[in-house]
């Protein structure tokens, strides 16, 4: 899909045009959760969290982020972020991560973010890794939002410290064949590949 715009950029028909790339994606409706705006005063206006409920087809909650990038942003990114179970909590997860980028520093493929807490409840979760979207390959990963520009929808998968380090001394093709030998990513309770 393809849009465009007719006088600057508008940041609503940006945002539709992400709502409406999930749902193609991922053939499902979806519920908008609001981020409270004072907890992130850095995120762009109009950010929220898109819930999609689990399908025939798809057998996982799915959280993505709708508006962490912005028209004007050189690489444009969204994250999603996979649950067993309905999970309110991980909207504020995935806005700590929007922030974090926004703010901090910008994120990107293969890269690693510190949560400084568990994803769930009793996980040795804490921290994520951005990867592309395997279970929903090239048709999620990324499309054409503007004439100039493409917009690339990547998986934050949650892993532990020892998954982390394990990047820093092996690398990330490391961990994705660690991962690749099965591993079940919306265990919270799962053990550490590595």
């Amino acid at each position: 899909m393809m849009l465009f715009w007719k006088r600057r950029k508008d940041p609503d028909t940006w945002r539709s045009a992400i709502r409406a790339h999930y749902k193609r994606a991922w053939k499902s409706s979806y519920n908008i959760l609001h981020v409270a705006e004072d907890a992130y005063p850095d995120l762009p206006p109009g950010f929220s969290v898109l819930e999609f409920p689990p399908t025939a087809a798809r057998n996982r909650w799915c959280y993505a982020t709708c508006g962490m990038s912005v028209p004007e942003d050189v690489f444009a990114m969204e994250l999603h972020i996979c649950s067993a179970t309905r999970d309110a909590r991980l909207a504020d997860l995935l806005a700590f991560t929007a922030s974090h980028h926004r703010t901090c520093a910008c994120l990107g493929l293969h890269q690693v973010i510190n949560f400084g807490y568990p994803w769930q409840p009793g996980s040795a979760c804490d921290h994520g890794y951005i990867t592309q979207p395997y279970p929903d390959g090239p048709k999620l990963e990324s499309f054409k939002i503007t004439k100039e520009k493409i917009l690339f929808c990547y998986w934050l998968v949650p892993i532990t410290e020892a998954e982390k380090d394990y990047i820093t001394k092996e690398g990330t093709e490391a961990l994705e064949a660690a991962f690749g030998k099965g591993f079940n990513y919306m265990d919270p309770l799962r053990a550490s590949v590595v």
